[in-house]
């Protein structure tokens, strides 16, 4: 599931976003966020979010999605 969520984040937003992860235990669970500077999630999606099966883009969408690696050498 992070992953998903990690790769949503740089598919759905423009070059150069930034994404940050925390961990953080406590005593009795881990607390783990992702947040970005991207243009956010309206909120209907964020309602189902974590819904199984729940799609919050139109998926006959075609977006090409940038790989890992060319996202951080555009950086460069």
């Amino acid at each position: 599931m992070l992953d998903n969520i990690i790769f949503n984040g740089i598919k759905h937003n423009p070059p150069h976003i930034t994404i940050k992860l925390s961990i953080s235990v406590e005593t009795e669970f881990i607390s783990i966020e992702v947040k970005d500077d991207g243009v956010g999630m309206d909120e209907s999606v964020l309602e189902n979010l974590f819904e199984r099966y729940y799609r919050g883009t139109n998926t006959s969408e075609k977006r090409r999605v940038r790989s890992w690696n060319e996202h951080c050498q555009s950086d460069l």
